[in-house]
């Protein structure tokens, strides 16, 4: 046997090792939970595979119970995706999963994922059918409240998008000049007396100062929350004048170098391969609210729910129905009232109101939400 054939011999070998190593190493990856990759999305628990079981049946929902958690699990997963996604950003400037879409600058913004281009494209305008279930619905909220006594603020967060347009790619262009809340707010100024607070306008107005949102995050960060809390406490103190007011500069903001890695970092799979700085706000007296007890621990089933207090009888107490862009706005907002109670999910949920006294409602959704009908709750009807 010549060394060309000697060659080529070890070369199959090699080849057929390698494709024993590679289908191994998952395997054994998966057996001691080898993930590596650092940090990335979460999907939860792990799959509790069910007992192997002597039926044919049982062996079936064992072998799909199996393939599942292994096409989730198997060995070195995370650090594969992340190796992929640091490859395709690098080298294309793209992200791995079409839920993110990779602004100007180091710009992160929610890409096929709750219908959020469809909404910033205003590629879906409302309808007036539409409009008119806002209306009702908003309107049927206000009128329950009202007849205990209790007045209603309905406020919305602004999209990354709509505060920060110039970082979007060149190619993201919208159809239509109104946005769904643009009408939504022309409607209802028409139509209604409904109080809704557009947190667009305050943010626009402070956005050259100080970043508001984070470049790898959906959300605002402290400061854009601090900025759209004026627009809030500026409407309560309409109803409530003994309330204090609320001036972003009563704030000491500081910066946390290379400390956050947002939610856009970890749904494209890029984990913590990318810091930015975070933008902490305090206010310069000491904080008055503190963590309060719950009337009843079950308003919002397996979602957060929480309360604060502080000690000031004069002040309102307020519940607030709210989603995740309220997170960095509680701790502001739970100064200006004697008791919060912050609920998150976009509907009425009647138990609150009727064993947590209040003096106001708020409920705050974002503006990508908008994309979908409104919350059918039946709370103010019969």
């Amino acid at each position: 046997m010549n060394i060309t054939n000697l060659i080529v011999a070890a070369l199959r070998v090699l080849r057929i090792l390698l494709f024993l190593v590679g289908i191994t190493i998952p395997l054994v990856g998966f057996y001691f939970n080898w993930q590596g990759g650092g940090k990335l999305e979460s999907k939860g628990k792990r799959i509790a595979l069910p007992a192997i079981g002597v039926t044919p049946l049982e062996w079936g929902r064992y072998v799909l119970k199996y393939r599942a958690l292994f096409n989730d699990e198997f060995g070195f997963r995370k650090g594969l995706i992340r190796l992929h996604a640091i490859t395709r950003f690098k080298l294309f400037g793209i992200a791995s999963n079409d839920k993110v879409l990779l602004g100007k600058q180091g710009w992160f913004y929610m890409g096929k994922y709750f219908d959020s281009i469809e909404y910033a494209r205003h590629q879906r305008p409302f309808s007036e059918h539409e409009l008119q279930s806002w209306k009702h619905i908003l309107e049927r909220r206000r009128d329950a409240l009202r007849k205990r006594g209790i007045h209603y603020i309905f406020a919305v967060a602004p999209n990354k998008e709509s505060i920060y347009p110039e970082y979007l790619p060149g190619w993201y262009t919208r159809v239509t000049r109104q946005s769904r809340l643009d009408q939504l707010l022309q409607y209802m100024r028409e139509h209604s007396d409904v109080k809704i607070i557009d947190l667009r306008t305050p943010l626009l107005a402070a956005k050259k100062s100080t970043p508001l949102f984070y470049k790898t995050d959906s959300h605002w960060n402290a400061y854009g929350a601090c900025a759209g809390c004026e627009s809030i406490i500026t409407a309560v103190r309409e109803i409530f004048p003994n309330v204090p007011v609320h001036s972003i500069d009563q704030f000491v903001v500081s910066r946390k170098r290379n400390a956050y890695h947002g939610d856009l970092l970890h749904l494209s799979g890029l984990g913590d391969f990318i810091a930015e700085d975070d933008i902490l706000v305090n206010p310069s007296v000491p904080r008055r609210a503190d963590s309060a007890q719950l009337a009843d621990h079950d308003y919002s089933g397996k979602l957060p729910c929480f309360a604060t207090e502080c000690d000031a009888p004069k002040l309102p107490r307020v519940v607030v129905f709210r989603d995740s862009f309220f997170m960095a706005l509680q701790p502001i907002l739970s100064e200006y009232f004697r008791r919060a109670v912050y609920i998150w999910q976009n509907d009425f949920d009647e138990r609150v109101i009727q064993r947590e006294p209040c003096d106001i409602v708020i409920q705050e959704i974002v503006e990508r939400t908008l994309i979908w009908p409104p919350a059918m709750d039946t709370f103010g009807e019969g």
